[in-house]
Parts: C-alpha cells; structure tokens; sequence
C-alpha cells in the first residue's frame, strides 16, 4: 500500500526551458504556474499537478520531492509557486536518487516519526536510471513519460496499489 509519493522536479513536476531549475538564478519572476529568470529561462508547472497533489493529499497520502538540485533554487521555486510546505522532508542534493530517497525516508522518521517500509513508497522521475536506482533500496517507481504521460495517472496507479 502506497502511503509516501515522492516526485522528481525538473521534467516531472514542472517542463523547462533547459537544462535544470538550479541552473536558473535570482531574481524570479512568476506569472501563474511560470516562473522566469532574468536570464530568460524558465519552467512551467504541469497543468495537472496542483490537482493531483491536493488529491493524493485527500487520500491521506504524504508527499515529499527529491531533485538533484539545492534548497536555494528548487526550494525557493516551490515556495514561489506556493507549493513548498506540500513537501514533508524534501531532498535537493547532487546526488544519486536512491541516496536522496533514503535520505528522505530517515529524514521521516527522525523529525516526525513516521517510519515507512521503501515498498511504501512510489517514486516518479523521467529518468530510467533514477527509477533504477529507486529500485536499488526497494522503492517502486514510474518513469514520467514512459509508465505515464500525465501527473494526473499517479491517482490510478496508487489507487490500484492500495486496492
């Protein structure tokens, strides 16, 4: 039974102009669910992405974000965009994926208590190898783009593995 979410950023949550989040510098402008920079990129939230966080919150579902990125840009983009404290112990780190899952799951349980089996969690990135490395400490994940085209088909997806 799925009880933890945790979605990748660049490419997943949120299409870009190029390259990384982290690569866009301050100050940031938004308009609605885009955000610019000064330098002329930018990022747009997935059309279907507020909805499918509030119901997976509806669902009493935890939440949480891993990008390889650092709080200072990741972070501020999220809390630009009001959507930070949806997040439970977020990972922005330069790091392997199954480190910053790990790292989130210690993070649970020594802040908040909460103590989750890796089978327990869903994993949602656009990358392969990051699903591969997701498997490695025995998270299930789904390749945005590949297992599902739309943030919106993480609903079916938890609600056929919680039955």
């Amino acid at each position: 039974m799925t009880k933890l979410v945790v979605f990748d950023l660049d490419e997943t949550l949120w299409s870009l102009s190029e390259g990384y989040c982290a690569l866009m510098r301050p100050p940031w402008t938004r308009r609605g669910d885009h955000v610019s920079d000064a330098g002329g990129l930018h990022l747009t939230l997935r059309p279907e992405a507020r909805d499918t966080l509030d119901a997976l919150d509806e669902r009493g579902l935890l939440l949480s974000a891993a990008s390889r990125s650092t709080p200072e840009t990741a972070g501020e983009i999220l809390k630009l965009l009001g959507l930070f404290g949806r997040f439970m112990c977020p990972c922005f780190a330069w790091q392997d994926k199954d480190l910053s899952l790990s790292q989130i799951l210690q993070d649970l349980e020594r802040e908040r208590g909460i103590r989750l089996d890796p089978s327990e969690v869903l994993f949602i990135d656009d990358w392969p190898s990051n699903i591969r490395d997701a498997l490695r400490v025995g998270i299930p994940g789904l390749i945005f783009g590949q297992d599902i085209h739309s943030l919106s088909e993480v609903l079916d997806h938890v609600n056929g593995r919680s039955g």
